[in-house]
């Protein structure tokens, strides 16, 4: 992955609020799958984020030591050994706006598992556990994509599939 595609090692967030964060999703041309709107109405952006940078730690669930693949916790357990943590919810849509130059992996379409080439950004677990757990990024077809996903902690995630943590 060269210096263009591959994601930011830190992400400015902040200043908006849900609304304002989704005009500036729709004018950057990025779509969004309705659990991703669903987060996006969600009382988590309805205020406005203080401005800040975060860090990120990137790892394939095989870089994290499951070469099988692994469930939640045993990823947060992993990810914790290098200071790594769940990142503010908000940081998915941000990273999204500023890494608009993701790499397309041309795949088999994927059920119950995430898609060849994204990058799923772990976010605290939802307080209500019938709500998406989060988002992650892709490009498909030439589109660039925020999408909310749902998922449990008995979920396997597959050695390649790559996760963001915020660091700290």
């Amino acid at each position: 992955m060269d210096a263009e595609t591959a994601p930011p090692s830190q992400v400015r967030i902040g200043g908006l609020d849900g609304a304002g964060l989704l005009a500036e999703l729709r004018r950057g041309g990025i779509a969004l799958n309705e659990r991703a709107l669903e987060l996006l109405a969600s009382p988590v952006f309805q205020t406005v984020v203080p401005v800040r940078t975060i860090s990120l730690g990137i790892a394939d669930v095989a870089g994290l030591g499951f070469a099988q693949g692994a469930t939640w916790p045993e990823l947060l357990a992993a990810a914790a050994r290098r200071s790594w943590q769940p990142a503010p919810l908000a940081l998915a849509p941000w990273l999204r706006l500023q890494w608009p130059g993701q790499a397309e992996v041309v795949a088999a379409p994927t059920r119950h598992r995430a898609p060849p080439g994204s990058l799923t950004v772990v976010s605290p677990e939802p307080a209500d556990p019938t709500q998406p757990r989060g988002f992650y990024l892709r490009r498909a077809d030439g589109q660039v994509w925020l999408r909310g996903y749902q998922s449990d902690d008995l979920h396997v995630w597959d050695a390649s599939d790559r996760l963001a943590f915020a660091i700290g």
